[in-house]
């Protein structure tokens, strides 16, 4: 039996980097590399690139060296509080922070047995943790009520959602 879905590949010579099944709907992406700034916002400019809305633009850097780690666009974190590492001499003084601060955390921290509970939510497939019929019902509906083109509706929702399974899957 043949698969006749739709499928993408991003190569770099030999190098496979994603393969992934696609919607009838994808719109194929362009990869573009720069050795410096200065390309990087010439590109910018002579392309008219813009942002989907509800997304900003991340850049992570050394400290002292201001070099750039990671450039990159996500939906933006939280209720716009910047964003700080911390460094701590042990695990220990770590852990005690993030209880002293009553810290949550992001989905891609928990175990893939808890990220495919994540995964199949949002896919409407049956979860097996407290609640889920009940929150992917709600999801869905909040969901089919927000316009289409309403990306930043889209996804402040999908946010809101995984944090509220987040805060289920962590008590187990």
């Amino acid at each position: 039996m043949s698969n006749k879905k739709r499928h993408q590949l991003c190569a770099s010579g030999n190098s496979i980097m994603e393969f992934n099944e696609i919607d009838e709907d994808y719109i194929p992406r362009e990869w573009h590399t720069f050795e410096d700034a200065k390309s990087f916002i010439d590109f910018l400019s002579k392309e008219g690139s813009s942002l989907f809305e509800g997304t900003e633009i991340l850049c992570i850097s050394q400290k002292k060296t201001k070099k750039l780690l990671h450039l990159g666009v996500a939906p933006p974190f939280g209720e716009k509080e910047e964003i700080k590492e911390h460094i701590f001499s042990s695990k220990e003084d770590a852990e005690n922070f993030i209880k002293k601060n009553k810290m949550l955390p992001s989905a891609n921290l928990l175990d893939e047995d808890a990220k495919q509970q994540i995964s199949k939510f949002f896919s409407n497939e049956k979860c097996f943790f407290a609640q889920a019929a009940e929150l992917q019902e709600k999801y869905f509906k909040e969901k089919k009520e927000l316009k289409e083109d309403d990306e930043k509706g889209h996804i402040l929702l999908g946010r809101n959602y995984e944090q509220k399974i987040v805060n289920i899957l962590i008590q187990y």
